[in-house]
């Protein structure tokens, strides 16, 4: 009887053991337990009625058996097993309930609950074939009695109602099963689907390289990544523990975050930004951008809300970094700008005082003049000359000054300058020269190295002031075995290989960095007095060569200058004693015979020295460009012995012009004029076609200097 009781409740009770036992080993035992019980309680309800002695021993012994099944199913025996002998036991009673007298033949509307047992016993695609099987039971034995050949408490009509009631209940448990059956499945399906993309989400959390947590209301976490329990050195568990997480985080994060949570849960917006640098799990402090949003349900009612904190400490950096290469780039250009507008000055500036100084010298030689007058000579010969000084420095900065290179030991060099030096710096400053033993030479013009270290002890002293202080000058060597950036302002990167360090420090007033962003600019100065080119001269002078400029300076700490010069492999010799200053040598005059072609745009120029070559006794042939200039010189190579050249012309430069004159004549005799360097004009490096001038005038020259020229090619 239980089993039609359990079939007619089958929906709510499988719904209940499904939801509250949720495992069907566990749903069998409680079945077979009450269906043993429901059993038992019938026996002696039949004995007491007495009648259905049959019945009540069938039922003993289904009961026994049920007992067996649940031992055996606590003995983990196969589940479909115990299922089969249970659906056995249903067919037997149900059976007995028709074939064999209940109380008051009541047995078949208790038997029409089959369909509904089977359903619940066992999945529908062999549920069907029991209650089939029961209903052609029910058939056979209406029409065995109706053929009277077996005694039931029932008529055939009777029975043949029961047929068609147990096929109605079958069609509908057979129905609702059906469709439970395939909900089931797709429930499961989904459930499978979500456990998936729980899982992926899950994943891609974990591996997001951004910390992501959830917190509700009251301040504990719900759910935190990988990068959150990485950064926290917390673990989710953990955090998921706590009663406030804010209490777990390092340092002051935590009281941040609280205050940041509070903001982001009171404030007006869903959505709340702050950027914030902290300290990590490591003691590292990291920069991040926080983004909080609030977290709603579906009536629109805060519950929480979901933070990511993105790291963007190695962008920051990134991004510092780009700005500074960014803005020494554009510093570099500007210089590399200014130096080439004052190598173009200084070339045209030198050929107005090459007029000049030509004209003092002829005017000197051609007329005889009262002490004023001559005195008023001296004067602009005087102002030409610092002119000139002038153009140097422009030059030198522009790094297309003139260099007179030669092997340099720097040790004896410092040496033989220590009266110079001592004497341009203040009587309260100590001067000391610190030289590196077996420093190895340079090559280089040692005029423009003196200038540089000159300067340098000058802005040095002019920093200590009237104060007590002390300039250190030291020499040292350094090996690159990669190319490095050098220099904080100028940025010049060196090849791999030996250099000589020339450190100049002083303990003056040091600068701040918006002067050290300026110190290099040519005219910047920070005097009441002085042109503003020394340091730029010296940046342009390093450059030319192959050198780099270092400083460091603090306000208040002093400062110190390193020049970076290439280094050659050899131990730098012993030079003589020198003195300070150079002395000059007056030329003599001599008179000559000849013919030589000037060629050069500048008018003035091309004036003056025909004027001077005519006064030495030359025969003059000039001409305004390269074109013309060859031109002459084809229709008169017999005659003339040498050419004056100069390097920077329209239409065509000295360069081309010095190779079509060897094309035409491989034996030309030919002198370049210029205001820039020999290494810039390709004179020393073979460039311009790997022809190379016999000899080098430079600019702006006097009479002298061109008598000297004139000399060295008359009588070669």
């Amino acid at each position: 009887m239980f089993f039609i009781k359990t079939s007619s409740m089958r929906n709510d009770m499988g719904q209940r053991f499904g939801m509250l036992i949720g495992n069907r080993r566990q749903s069998m035992s409680l079945v077979l337990l009450a269906s043993m019980v429901s059993l038992l309680l019938f026996i002696p309800t039949h004995l007491m009625a007495d009648c259905c002695y049959q019945l009540a021993g069938l039922e003993f012994i289904l009961a026994v058996a049920l007992a067996l099944m649940l031992w055996r199913l606590r003995r983990k025996a196969p589940l479909e097993g115990i299922e089969t002998a249970l659906m056995c036991c249903a067919v037997a009673l149900f059976s007995a309930l028709i074939l064999i007298e209940s109380l008051e033949f009541s047995g078949a509307y208790w038997a029409a609950g089959f369909p509904f047992v089977s359903y619940f016993i066992k999945p529908v695609r062999q549920a069907r074939y029991w209650v089939l099987f029961f209903w052609l039971e029910i058939i056979s034995a209406a029409l065995l009695a109706g053929l009277d050949l077996i005694t039931i408490p029932y008529s055939p009509v009777q029975l043949g109602c029961l047929a068609m009631v147990v096929g109605f209940f079958w069609l509908l448990a057979h129905i609702y099963q059906s469709q439970y059956e395939a909900q089931r499945k797709r429930l499961h399906a989904s459930y499978q689907q979500i456990d998936t993309h729980r899982s992926r989400l899950k994943t891609i959390l974990d591996h997001a390289p951004n910390s992501i947590w959830m917190m509700d209301l009251h301040g504990r976490i719900r759910f935190a990544n990988k990068a959150m329990q990485q950064w926290t050195g917390v673990d989710e568990a953990t955090l998921r523990e706590a009663e406030d997480y804010t209490a777990l985080l390092p340092g002051d994060v935590g009281e941040r975050s609280r205050r940041a949570d509070r903001l982001c849960l009171e404030g007006d917006q869903n959505v709340y930004y702050s950027q914030e640098t902290m300290p990590d799990a490591t003691g590292q402090s990291r920069t991040f951008d926080l983004i909080r949003v609030k977290l709603l349900d579906g009536h629109g009612h805060l519950t929480g809300l979901v933070g990511f904190a993105i790291d963007i400490s190695e962008r920051l950096a990134i991004e510092i970094e780009r700005q500074e290469l960014e803005r020494q780039m554009l510093h570099m250009q500007r210089l590399e700008s200014l130096g080439m507008m004052a190598g173009g000055v200084a070339h045209d500036f030198n050929n107005l005082l090459t007029a000049i100084q030509g004209s003092l010298d002829l005017l000197r030689m051609d007329q005889e003049f009262s002490s004023d007058s001559l005195e008023n000579l001296q004067s602009i010969e005087t102002a030409v000359q610092a002119a000139s000084e002038l153009c140097q420095q422009m030059l030198a900065y522009s790094g297309k000054g003139f260099l007179a290179t030669e092997v340099i030991n720097l040790n004896d060099m410092f040496d033989n300058m220590d009266a110079l030096l001592t004497a341009s710096i203040g009587k309260n400053i100590e001067l000391s020269i610190e030289g590196a033993e077996d420093l190895p030479a340079i090559k280089g013009d040692k005029g423009q190295i003196r200038q540089i270290a000159l300067n340098m002890v000058i802005n040095a002293s002019e920093a200590i002031g009237e104060n007590q202080g002390h300039i250190v000058i030291r020499s040292r060597c350094k090996k690159l075995t990669e190319p490095q950036y050098i220099g904080v302002v100028s940025g010049d990167m060196l090849a791999p290989g030996s250099y000589v360090i020339i450190e100049i420090a002083d303990d003056g007033s040091g600068m701040s960095k918006e002067t050290q962003a300026h110190v290099f600019d040519p005219f910047y100065t920070t005097k009441f007095t002085g042109r503003g080119l020394g340091m730029s001269a010296a940046l342009g002078i390093v450059r030319a060569h192959h050198g780099a400029l270092e400083m460091d300076s603090t306000p208040g700490q002093g400062t110190t200058m390193r020049v970076w010069l290439p280094a050659m492999r050899e131990t730098a010799p012993v030079s003589s004693p020198e003195s300070d200053l150079p002395g000059s040598k007056s030329a003599e005059k001599h008179a000559h015979r000849g013919c030589v072609l000037i060629i050069d745009d500048e008018a003035d120029v091309m004036r003056v020295a025909c004027r001077m070559l005519e006064y030495l006794g030359l025969n003059v042939l000039s001409a305004g460009d390269g074109p013309a200039g060859l031109e002459l010189y084809r229709t008169n190579q017999a005659k003339i012995d040498w050419v004056l050249l100069d390097m920077t012309m329209p239409n065509m430069n000295g360069h081309e012009c010095l190779q079509k004159l060897r094309d035409i004549n491989p034996e030309v005799y030919v002198v370049m004029s210029s205001g820039y360097n020999q290494a810039y004009m390709g004179t020393d490096s073979g460039e311009g076609g790997g022809e190379k001038p016999q000899d080098f005038l430079k600019k702006p020259y006097n009479f002298s200097a061109l008598h000297g020229v004139c000399d060295r090619a008359m009588n070669r």
